[in-house]
């Protein structure tokens, strides 16, 4: 193969003379094909495009003799285009060699490929051209295998398992015996891992917080490393491409291959970030799972011995549904969970905001917005919102949500400083009139909280669980404020696109333990913390459903549960009417299945029919214990 390369980019005369007595292959070509990308290892070269230009020369050759006027029928130059784009596409690269690998690679796939010659160029580096010439070839060079047998050798042989093991099994003493499992099953194996639980470093700066969340889940890859010999960390596609083809034991660290992405993940949960290196890499992975424990609740005074009350509250419970990722549910008997499980779902809430959680409550809502999906532009007007507030405040709600900017899907960011505008002077309103009514604050921004705070609001609710601004977390502990905390994924403008999970139910529960393990992380003290499940963002009307049916499971987090279904649109869809105002009926017959499964407080528009179902739903209860 001495000078192939040369010949491959050279005229058909010096092929011809180069192939003497040699087998000839056909070839397709695409040369001087001129893009832009940003490329290159050097930091000058960061965040700026230069030009490449890419020349691709694929040896092929034919099953038989036969001639087909069929472009199905042969490679076509697409191929080639095609394997460049996506190259570029996947992560940003920092060699062009690696860039002329990958392109190779690629092109040799297609089972009819034999042999390729790549060539790249930087044409903005210097007066001139600075490049790399390769020639790869296909491992069936010697013989043709059909695409059938060459798509089942691969399906065989070197699809890994990718597999999300969480804090808990690392740090349990049965990890030998996890990883057993895991060198059993024959596959190569790359483990990702969660973030620790012991650091408080945060930023403002959202790509600076990126990477410190980020080195947060590298510095567990490498105390998994450290604890058992066969673990080898991973971090970049060079590296994970090998231990693949070894069928070695890997571990992830993530840094390099997100920060290279084109394609981002929104974040860096550990779910999320396992979710989306499985999508970009091998479409499967699996959580190597704890149990998971959902209390099957009566409403109705349980005598028997093995019977509990649930969060200290009204309800009760004597069996658990214990569900695991990996295994089939099964009903156990209550008094068989873990000691430190039946703790977090039997104990009393601490109070907030001087009202217990023996008893449910109503958080009435004011938007102050021209856009809400529900009420937009009905409460704009000061005097208008405070009459509004009078009417919640004499039907007996225990708080009100203040929000000056929609959250729906689709809406637009507003500025800190006119959400400031729209609800400061219905706050001041408030306390000027003397109302000692609690008073949250619906709001991602952290300086529209501080400035609430002083005007005398109680509690924050941040939709995006504290994720949408990092300095969030240092104003609430400064003030020691109560909060809620919601799931949601991306943002309002794109939480559609995101509504896919492996196990809803599961998912939203990590995803809000992981939460108030990084608002405890910062120093917010967890008998400040309400979770919420986010019905509505992020999430499809059976996700809402799924949800909606498992509510209790949330009681193992040890935090109040706030639910806001009020008029969301599955609601409508179930009910088959478009008009939210008229949703107060099916808003009303979710808020009290929530009661009933021991949701602590309930975030309404429809005052004062939840108030008087709920004052129901309390007399038919007087009696029963």
């Amino acid at each position: 193969m001495e000078n192939d390369d040369i010949v491959a980019f050279g005229d058909l005369l010096d092929r011809s003379i180069a192939n003497n007595d040699k087998e000839f292959l056909d070839r397709i070509s695409v040369r001087d094909y001129i893009i832009k990308a940003e490329i290159g290892a050097f930091q000058s070269e960061r965040g700026k495009k230069q030009r490449l230009r890419i020349s691709v020369v694929l040896e092929v050759q034919l099953n038989d003799n036969k001639k087909y006027d069929d472009v199905d029928k042969i490679i076509s130059y697409d191929t080639i285009i095609e394997a460049i784009n996506k190259q570029l596409s996947i992560e940003r690269i920092n060699l062009l060699e690696t860039f002329s690998e990958k392109i190779a690679s690629e092109v040799l796939t297609d089972f009819r490929a034999k042999r390729v010659f790549v060539r790249v160029e930087k044409l903005d580096r210097i007066p001139g051209a600075l490049g790399v010439e390769i020639v790869r070839a296909s491992k069936a060079i010697g013989s043709f295998q059909s695409k059938t047998k060459l798509q089942e050798a691969t399906a065989t042989s070197s699809v890994p398992l990718v597999v999300l093991i969480p804090n808990d099994i690392i740090n349990s003493d049965n990890l030998p015996l996890w990883l057993d499992g895991l060198v059993k099953s024959k596959k190569p194996v790359v483990i990702c891992v969660e973030a620790t639980i012991n650091s408080s470093v945060s930023s403002e700066n959202k790509l600076v917080q990126r990477r410190i969340d980020l080195l947060e889940i590298e510095q567990n890859v490498w105390l998994l490393a450290g604890k058992d010999e066969r673990c080898v960390v991973i971090n970049s596609r060079t590296e994970l491409d090998w231990a693949i083809k070894s069928g070695q034991l890997s571990i992830w660290a993530p840094s390099k291959i997100v920060l290279d992405a084109v394609d981002k993940p929104l974040s860096a949960d550990a779910i999320e970030l396992a979710n989306w290196f499985s999508q970009i890499n091998y479409r499967f992975y699996v959580i190597m799972s704890k149990n998971y424990y959902r209390p099957i609740v009566s409403n109705m005074f349980l005598a028997n011995e093995g019977a509990f009350r649930l969060s200290g509250g009204w309800a009760f419970f004597d069996k658990v549904e214990v569900i695991n990722r990996n295994e089939k549910n099964k009903i156990i008997c209550a008094k068989e969970i873990p000691h430190e499980v039946l703790e977090e779902l039997t104990g009393k809430r601490p109070n907030l905001l001087n009202f217990s959680f023996s008893s449910p409550h109503v958080m009435g809502i004011l938007n102050i917005t021209p856009d809400s999906f529900s009420d937009g532009g009905l409460f704009v007007d000061t005097d208008v919102a405070l009459n509004e507030v009078h009417k919640m405040i004499n039907c007996g709600v225990s708080i009100l949500d203040i929000g000056g900017e929609s959250t729906r899907p689709g809406a637009e960011i507003l500025g800190a400083a006119e959400e400031i505008e729209r609800i400061l002077p219905v706050i001041n309103k408030i306390r000027t009139l003397n109302s000692t009514i609690p008073i949250s604050i619906d709001t991602r921004k952290s300086e529209v909280w501080r400035i609430s705070k002083e005007a005398g609001a109680n509690m924050l609710n941040d939709v995006s669980g504290m994720n949408y601004d990092k300095g969030m977390a240092g104003i609430v502990k400064k003030t020691n404020s109560p909060l809620c905390v919601m799931h949601s994924r991306g943002t309002p403008q794109n939480m559609k696109e995101h509504a896919h999970y492996e196990n809803i139910l599961l998912d939203v529960y990590d995803y809000l333990e992981n939460t108030i393990n990084k608002c405890m992380m910062a120093g917010i003290q967890k008998r400040n913390i309400v979770i919420d499940p986010g019905i509505g963002f992020a999430k499809t009307l059976e996700h809402n459903l799924t949800i909606l049916r498992g509510l209790s499971i949330f009681h193992g987090l040890g935090c109040p549960i706030l639910l806001g279904a009020s008029r969301k649109k599955f609601i409508g869809t179930i009910a088959l009417e478009k008009n939210p105002l008229k949703l107060g009926a099916g808003s009303v017959t979710v808020a009290l299945e929530a009661i009933n499964q021991g949701v602590q407080m309930l975030r309404v528009h429809d005052v004062f029919e939840t108030m008087q179902a709920l004052r129901l739903w309390k007399s038919l209860k007087v009696g029963e214990e």
